[in-house]
């Protein structure tokens, strides 16, 4: 026993300590907090744990996937049916930060559509911008869009299933708020997307031609913000790091005064 606490006292007497200035006082560096989650311009590290504001230009590459509810029709004999439109497709969009929390997204995409409602509108495209609020985890935002099939065939019937004749929606102008959650952005960052809001469509089924109306529409995106190319890396620490001198210069001038 008397061994182990002799190598104890040996290993704790051996172990480094912060130096120590005339007085007692550590001369110890303290850490600079001022790039604690950003990229440090000076040595170029990149802490993959760390959450970091969003970078001011980014693409973003996504799944979509929009509903509403549409029209039900009735025949003389009984038979009914409640039709959907249900798109799915690639969505393209470029989000821009500006005043360091604020963002402006448009967007483009294009679907296929997966409802009952494929025979009279299978294909659509679906242009929008949003602007709102943009952290390093949630964003909020609002927004418009306006979609519309890129050909229709009103009262059509599927060739395939058979059924009923399917109803027509177009000039399709909506209006939504949206929330986001991105991951930690290191080569690029995952993101959610959840928006809900009405949209005011013209409807033709059956004997209801050209009715104008709002309706109810959710959509949901699954995307990808693209990293950063190597030169836009050296570019943004080398932004930083003339921010970062003209800091000190500031701080110099001050203490000369």
């Amino acid at each position: 026993m008397r061994a182990l606490a002799a190598l104890l006292a040996a290993a704790v007497a051996a172990a480094p300590s912060p130096a120590l200035a005339d007085g007692g006082v550590s001369t110890k560096k303290k850490r600079s907090r001022r790039f604690k989650d950003e990229t440090d311009p000076e040595t170029g590290y990149v802490d993959p744990r760390a959450r970091r504001l969003p970078r001011t230009h980014r693409f973003r590459l996504g799944l979509e996937a929009w509903y509403v509810r549409l029209s039900r029709i009735t025949t003389d004999d009984g038979r009914s049916e409640r039709f959907h439109l249900a798109p799915l497709g690639i969505d393209v969009a470029y989000q821009v930060q500006f005043l360091k929390y604020l963002m402006a997204r448009p967007s483009f995409s294009f679907g296929i559509n997966t409802a009952n409602t494929f025979a009279a509108m299978p294909y659509h495209v679906h242009p929008k911008l949003h602007l709102g609020y943009q952290g390093k985890l949630v964003g909020v935002a609002v927004g418009y869009g306006y979609f519309t099939p890129v050909y229709y065939l009103i009262d059509q019937v599927d060739p395939v299933r058979g059924g009923l004749p399917e109803p027509v929606v177009r000039n399709n102008h909506h209006i939504d708020a949206e929330i986001s959650f991105t991951t930690r952005d290191f080569h690029g960052a995952l993101s959610f997307i959840l928006r809900v809001g009405a949209v005011y469509s013209t409807l033709d089924h059956a004997q209801r031609r050209g009715e104008r109306g709002w309706r109810p529409m959710v959509t949901f995106n699954l995307g990808w913000f693209f990293g950063e190319t190597e030169r836009g890396r050296k570019r943004r620490l080398a932004r930083e790091a003339r921010r970062e001198q003209r800091r000190r210069n500031r701080r110099k001038r001050a203490r000369r005064r």
